[in-house]
């Protein structure tokens, strides 16, 4: 990952935020320790302890984690929840976690108790950021019932333990982390780390098995454009500052919408859709109509890719913006309307 190293110095630290922003990044991508990341920073020429580096993470991967939230679409109204258990300082918590059906880590909580008190504690976070569900899908613990009848009434609530494994297979990263880290500290620590680090793992780490080689290089390479972005806005006070409010609609400042955008599609499987000239997406959320023009099938890029993505937005009858992905040459003749 190579961060742009024209980016303003961060007021009150001695190292530029490149520097802090790779820190962070490799600290949540890889299942590194701080001893780890304090290595391949020295190995760089970077000379700083872990606890400089721990500071770092703590301060500013809720940044990151806000910014992905901000950018990100409206989630797909079908949500899985399970809940697994943590042990903090000998003590048994609860981590309460909800996927959407794209498998997105919607939210996470960390609870001492596993009843109908903590199950309405979390549906009550969720329904007041996303809104009401369609769909509900748990396993077949009965605290989860009455929650789910109070705050979203006209959900379909399907309770049965096979239909919930989207879920299950994302706690495996958790436990991962939580082995590398010799368990977590406080339920404080656990809470604040696993927000943000299932936020990154959103942009970092798409469904690659559905992906075809050049879509997987493309949704990379937007990725690290998206991060480079959040690194930028970064300040001295930012692990202070509350959600940032989204700025998707902004015409003024397309960059973000329009990678954010782009990204989240190219996740999805789009290589069946290579024969076809053109298809128009609606993006949730974003409110903007997306048109991805494919080349060719016999083109250099090869199946799944295209050369242009035009984003029009829909309460106007005039196109914001036509843009062109990084690394991706544009269409011969083509050109703004």
């Amino acid at each position: 990952m190579r961060t742009s190293p024209t980016m303003p110095r961060l007021k009150g630290f001695r190292f530029p935020r490149e520097i802090i922003s790779y820190a962070v990044w490799a600290y949540h991508q890889f299942a590194l320790s701080t001893a780890d990341v304090e290595d391949l920073l020295a190995e760089r020429g970077v000379v700083v302890s872990r606890e400089t580096i721990r500071l770092w993470i703590n301060r500013f991967g809720p940044h990151f984690a806000n910014c992905i939230r901000r950018d990100r679409p409206t989630p797909a109204d079908k949500w899985h929840l399970d809940e697994v258990a943590v042990p903090i300082n000998g003590v048994k918590h609860w981590l309460w976690r909800a996927v959407d059906a794209d498998g997105a880590v919607l939210d996470i909580f960390v609870q001492r108790q596993r009843n109908a008190k903590a199950a309405r504690r979390f549906l009550k976070r969720l329904v007041t950021q996303f809104g009401h569900p369609r769909v509900v899908i748990t396993d077949k613990l009965r605290s989860y019932f009455k929650p789910v009848h109070d705050f979203a009434p006209g959900a379909d609530h399907r309770a049965h333990k096979g239909l919930n494994n989207l879920i299950e297979g994302s706690h495996r990263p958790t436990r991962r982390r939580e082995k590398i880290m010799g368990r977590f500290k406080s339920p404080r620590q656990a809470q604040r780390f696993l927000a943000a680090h299932d936020q990154i793992s959103i942009i970092f780490r798409p469904r690659r098995y559905r992906l075809s080689t050049i879509s997987y290089r493309h949704a990379r390479a937007d990725a690290f454009g998206l991060w480079d972005d959040y690194a930028a806005e970064m300040t001295p006070d930012c692990e202070k500052s509350p959600l940032l409010q989204s700025t998707s609609n902004n015409l003024a400042m397309p960059s973000r919408p329009l990678r954010a955008a782009s990204l989240l599609m190219r996740c999805a499987d789009i290589s069946r859709y290579a024969c076809s000239s053109s298809l128009t997406w609606m993006v949730r959320g974003l409110g903007l109509s997306v048109m991805l023009i494919f080349p060719d099938p016999c083109h250099a890029l090869g199946r799944g890719a295209f050369s242009r993505v035009l984003i029009v937005q829909a309460s106007s009858t005039n196109p914001s913006w036509l843009a062109a992905p990084s690394g991706v040459p544009a269409r011969s003749g083509a050109s703004a309307p």
